[in-house]
């Protein structure tokens, strides 16, 4: 069975004028926790791979994208205080298994964590060059993938942003985000299915990990 049989999407456009909005969108704690709404009270988020990104607020619209591979019902969605509207879930395992394919092209983008560890203090650090972030994402995929080159310049088709720092109020831990986006071009379809379902990196209950594709023609 492939990895992405049971993957699915789904979209939560909050209420920018409702006022539990605004908490949500400084807590990201409280957000990691709304999203696992709709799994199973006894489900894990880590076991049923719950990653979750959220965009939008600086246009007072924000939007949480989800994915999730568990017993997910977005109905349970009904529960949270704040206004939601659920878009989804919408089944992406059956559209993409047979488009992932050795040499297949993939647009993403992602936001992550990119750090390395401190021998001295085993602390991790932020990477914060854009060829030691760019090596540190091949590193992760473990060979699933290599940054295509632009059809019309010929470059490397990977762009790469600082956004700053997450903070955990509830946990006092800060990590940096960083955004990338660009064209992927598929070396391992088994393991390119598994990254997409596992995500990418630390962070994952920050809103970060999450690969958003959408396979090149």
């Amino acid at each position: 069975m492939s990895p992405l049989a049971n993957l699915q999407l789904a979209r939560l456009i909050l209420d920018p004028q409702h006022r539990g909005t605004y908490k949500l969108v400084r807590d990201l704690d409280l957000m990691h926790k709304v999203t696992a709404l709709a799994l199973p009270p006894e489900a894990s988020p880590r076991d049923a791979h719950l990653l979750w990104r959220m965009d939008g607020v600086a246009q007072a619209r924000p939007i949480v994208s989800v994915q999730c591979t568990g017993d997910w019902d977005p109905a349970r969605y009904a529960q949270v205080e704040e206004a939601l509207e659920v878009k989804g879930p919408i089944p992406m395992g059956e559209q993409w298994a047979d488009k992932v394919t050795a040499g297949s092209l993939w647009a993403f983008r992602a936001r992550l964590n990119p750090t390395w560890m401190e021998n001295d203090t085993r602390r991790r650090r932020p990477l914060l060059e854009y060829d030691q972030q760019a090596e540190w994402l091949l590193r992760q995929s473990k060979g699933a993938f290599t940054y295509a080159n632009d059809p019309v310049w010929g470059e490397v088709d990977l762009a790469i942003d600082n956004e700053g720092p997450l903070t955990s109020r509830t946990r006092g831990l800060t990590l940096g985000a960083v955004s990338y986006r660009g064209t992927l071009q598929v070396r391992d379809p088994e393991l390119f299915q598994e990254l997409i379902v596992r995500g990418v990196g630390r962070g994952k209950s920050f809103g970060m990990g999450l690969l958003q594709l959408q396979p090149r023609i």
